[in-house]
């Protein structure tokens, strides 16, 4: 396990990375004691919830280590941390479906979809990480709009997320070297999603619960592994238990602040329960 001095090398809403420093090629991921909603707008303290979202990481990462999927996860080093590979982060947020939701952005993007509708197989979307509604200097009327694969090879068309993709034309253009990926790492990323999809809805259903949707980011290591990196906890999934959903959408919700903490207490025993 490693040791020793670190450095801080990004902090986000919920965690932060820090850098061994006689080990660049090795970072601990520490999870915080935040909840967030609307892009950061909405925050709380939620006593315990690292603790929380750093053991539902672990245990998630196990298992699909177990499945012979690449995670950045090497061992859980602390209550509230572990230790995993530095990697470049890839600026995508990637979701993968298994339910289109009645008040899902994908509905929104596909109306004609039934509300609740079930996919027999998962859908992999890409969004562009942004913020303050540019991308490499370039105004856009969004943060995080959809990526879609141009007819071109070697380029992604960005749109609304929030609107019917049949009524929209392409925001922008970009180029999948601006991402510095190329265009067979792009295809690598969706196989690897919906390996992680499938592995996850099997696990969350052996515990007799629902996965819905997920969200994940991936990285690149030194010698160009792509890894399922960051984490995948509470915050990152849309998960139904006996009827109730028991994820972070309560919080998006209003619900009482001990009702969200009690489910990321039931979310996170369930994960124990992971087959081996």
């Amino acid at each position: 396990m490693s040791q020793g001095a670190t450095r801080l090398v990004a902090r986000g809403k919920t965690k932060q990375i820090l850098q061994f420093v006689d080990e660049p090629d090795t970072c601990r991921v520490v999870s915080l004691d935040a909840i967030t909603a609307l892009d950061g707008k909405k925050r709380h303290v939620m006593p315990g919830k690292g603790k929380l979202s750093n053991r539902l990481a672990a245990n998630t990462f196990e298992l699909l280590k177990r499945r012979g999927i690449p995670v950045a996860f090497i061992s859980q080093d602390g209550p509230d941390s572990f230790v995993a590979p530095y990697c470049r982060m890839v600026p995508l947020e990637i979701v993968v479906r298994w339910r289109a939701r009645e008040k899902s952005s994908y509905r929104k993007r596909n109306p004609s979809t039934p509300p609740e509708q079930a996919f027999d197989r998962p859908v992999v979307e890409l969004f562009l990480k942004t913020s303050g509604q540019k991308w490499r200097g370039v105004d856009i009327p969004c943060d995080d709009p959809l990526l879609v694969l141009n007819s071109d090879p070697g380029l992604l068309d960005a749109f609304l997320p929030n609107k019917p993709l049949a009524e929209q034309e392409p925001l922008l253009t970009i180029a999948i070297d601006d991402l510095e990926l190329s265009d067979e790492q792009v295809v690598e990323i969706y196989k690897l999603a919906e390996k992680v999809g499938v592995a996850l809805k099997e696990a969350w259903a052996h515990v007799e619960a629902e996965l819905d949707d997920f969200k994940m980011e991936v990285g690149i290591t030194r010698d160009k592994k792509i890894l399922v990196a960051d984490v995948i906890d509470n915050d990152s999934h849309r998960l139904t238990y006996r009827g109730e959903d028991v994820s972070k959408q309560g919080y998006r919700d209003d619900r009482d602040m001990a009702l969200v903490t009690k489910n990321y207490v039931l979310v996170t025993r369930l994960s124990e329960l992971f087959p081996q």
